[in-house]
């Protein structure tokens, strides 16, 4: 998966290939399950998986074709992930 989006009380699974699903979840209960097992919410509506992140800014992350907004208070979890990306792209 690169990301899941919330869509009202369904959660869309979108793939590296752009293909989609709905699943009926909430994006609360996903995060819990996801917790340390590579995804990050960023977004009230987005959590996405680190490994798919082709380029990000301050404001936004890339995943794969998608541009992804980072929310306000989500900023911590972003910049964390932005250091262990950067750090495991050096080593």
């Amino acid at each position: 998966m690169a990301y899941f989006e919330s869509q009202g009380n369904d959660i869309k699974i979108v793939l590296v290939t752009q293909e989609s699903f709905i699943s009926k979840s909430t994006i609360t209960e996903l995060e819990k399950t996801l917790s340390g097992k590579g995804f990050v919410r960023i977004h009230r509506s987005f959590i996405i998986n680190s490994d798919f992140v082709t380029a990000f800014s301050s404001s936004d992350v890339l995943v794969g074709r998608k541009q992804i907004p980072v929310g306000r208070s989500y900023k911590k979890e972003f910049d964390a992930l932005i250091f262990s990306v950067s750090r495991n792209k050096l080593l």
